[in-house]
């Protein structure tokens, strides 16, 4: 599916769109063929509506055939921004735009003040999640070998270099790993496997420990910010946003 097509489905779903662009395996540099569109963002529901006894929804969804729409409320995404998530940051920065304003704009000025040592947790958490529920279980795709080392490695880049890059194939020109490259070459579909106890396997379970221990031991050593250091402006954000929608 092209871009005027992405924009087409996403077209009429929310009334005051801040941004969406493509997350997922388009985002981290491993989509296939069979990858799903996940397109993801934030939107301003009118601040009559907020103000008033019947609250909107926090999150519209739409699903139809490949594509997965998930748009956040602007309030819950900033709320999602300081806890700090690593995904709507992700999000937030990427490159592949369907929808761009100057809101979009000013929101990536302020986002780097969420860049924190606290997302270690969100980067770790999430490897761990999937390691488990998958890997440990025996459950091998490429895909889910590939959602672990992209945590692992944008959490690490981003505690080392101080520097948000979601795609693999970009952290990996610092982190120079073979076995990434060799597990990109093998997904040629959604469910390509990859066979226990095989060398390519053995290779990618030492990779992921070594990047655990790696991610942990940056948090201890990066010079970020223990908290996100920017809650007031963007709170003052939120309060200019919420004004000029007032009608």
């Amino acid at each position: 599916m092209n871009t005027k097509e992405l924009k087409k489905f996403i077209k009429g779903k929310t009334k005051n769109p801040v941004f969406y662009s493509l997350s997922g395996a388009h985002l981290y540099g491993f989509a296939s063929k069979d990858s799903d569109y996940d397109i993801r963002g934030c939107h301003v529901e009118p601040t009559r509506k907020v103000l008033g006894l019947q609250k909107p929804r926090g999150v519209v969804e739409a699903m139809e055939e490949d594509n997965d729409f998930v748009s956040q409320e602007i309030e819950k995404f900033i709320g999602l921004m300081l806890k700090p998530n690593g995904n709507v940051l992700e999000q937030l920065y990427s490159p592949i735009k369907l929808v761009t304003s100057k809101e979009h704009r000013e929101l990536k000025k302020l986002a780097k003040g969420c860049f924190c040592k606290r997302l270690y947790f969100h980067y770790n958490g999430m490897a761990m999640q999937n390691y488990k529920k998958f890997l440990d279980k025996g459950k091998n795709t490429v895909k889910k070998y590939l959602y672990v080392l992209r945590s692992l490695m944008t959490g690490t880049y981003l505690l080392e270099k101080g520097k948000l890059e979601p795609n693999i194939n970009e952290t990996n020109k610092y982190f120079k790993s073979s076995i990434v490259k060799e597990l990109i070459k093998l997904k040629t579909k959604e469910q390509s496997t990859l066979p226990r106890n095989s060398a390519i396997h053995n290779k990618a379970q030492k990779q992921i420990a070594d990047l655990f221990y790696r991610l942990k031991e940056s948090r201890e050593k990066s010079k970020l910010p223990e908290e996100p250091k920017n809650k007031e402006e963007l709170n003052e954000f939120l309060i200019k946003t919420r004004v000029k929608y007032l009608k």
